[in-house]
């Protein structure tokens, strides 16, 4: 069942009870903003599973759900544009994270670093990370598997065993085991290292996964990213 309300709060907000086949999602009144809005439906829909029927890392729940989510409204609304903008804005919020190259997203986790879904790794890196490692899996296999490959692999090994929990490690197995050696490259770098994402190895993810040419916003320098949204007084 989902729901839609409008209460007066401002700003958008959503949420799940997971697992329980219920999805609460509650926007501004009048507020008019299409895309937001079924990528909101889809991403606390997909919680059911992720979430739900699977417990694994934040990064995966939060963030690949939210790379799925962005991947199946564009999917949906036939504009593969929508998908580079959303993976755009989460390079740029990403970039805004101080503790970006210093921790991985399972230490931030772990160390329960304060934030929102604007300002931690297991959001916007984790979004990232999906779409880096979808690419890695369709480029290493000519185009016959795709990150879905993963996901239906993992819900299958939760759900025949107590507690549906999969550990790092096995997700790692899993998602090498269907891309090879190309997806092993991406996850040492991207989910075990704390190397900075760069907008070019997300344009050419996009490129891979929607097979069009994607047009890149204005680049932003790492050295410049403590001044974005912290404008001098």
């Amino acid at each position: 069942m989902t729901y839609t309300s409008d209460v007066g709060w401002k700003g958008r907000t959503s949420g799940s009870l997971q697992g329980t086949g219920s999805v609460g999602l509650i926007w501004e009144p009048g507020e008019l903003l299409e895309r937001p809005r079924i990528h909101d439906v889809f991403h606390e829909t997909l919680h059911l599973w992720f979430g739900g029927e699977l417990d694994t890392e934040r990064w995966w729940i939060e963030g690949v759900t939210d790379y799925f989510a962005a991947r199946l409204e564009a999917e949906w609304s036939g504009r593969p544009e929508d998908l580079a903008d959303l993976c755009f804005q989460s390079l740029r919020d990403y970039l805004r994270i101080g503790h970006d190259t210093t921790m991985t997203m399972a230490q931030e986790q772990r160390r329960g670093v304060p934030g929102d879904n604007t300002s931690l790794l297991v959001y916007r890196k984790g979004m990232l990370a999906g779409l880096l490692l979808d690419a890695a899996i369709r480029s290493g296999t000519d185009g016959q598997a795709t990150l879905d490959d993963v996901a239906r692999r993992l819900l299958a090994v939760a759900r025949a065993q107590a507690g549906r929990r999969i550990r790092e490690a096995a997700l790692r197995d899993l998602a090498v085991s269907t891309g090879g050696d190309t997806v092993a490259r991406v996850w040492e770098r991207v989910v075990a290292g704390t190397g900075l994402i760069t907008q070019a190895e997300v344009t050419q993810a996009l490129r891979t996964v929607t097979g069009l040419p994607v047009a890149p916003p204005a680049p932003i320098a790492k050295e410049q990213k403590v001044l974005i949204g912290h404008p001098k007084p």
